[in-house]
């Protein structure tokens, strides 16, 4: 999952922070696709955006709030998938 799916699908009917930047990314056909594979470097791709669009420091905070939730997220679900992984070699092996 993109961070952008992500974000939309979490934070779209919040009325916070976070929700007016999943508005605005879901308005925003230019927002970089990032799937975080490569966290530190598409974190800094998204920031780097942001801030080309004169993103204020409330934005940049409700970014950097959701991006670590969205990374706990992927970490959640590598560790799930590894345990799967695991049980079915343990199970057939």
């Amino acid at each position: 999952m993109s961070y952008r799916e992500y974000i939309i699908k979490k934070y779209l009917e919040k009325m916070s922070p976070a929700g007016d930047l999943a508005r605005d990314i879901r308005a925003d056909p230019e927002f970089p696709v990032v799937t975080g594979t490569d966290p530190d470097s598409d974190r800094q791709t998204i920031k780097t955006y942001l801030s080309s669009r004169g993103a204020c420091s409330g934005c940049m905070n409700a970014f950097r709030y959701t991006w670590s939730r969205y990374r706990r997220s992927i970490k959640r679900k590598e560790t799930k998938y590894d345990e799967k992984n695991t049980e079915s070699l343990l199970c057939n092996g």
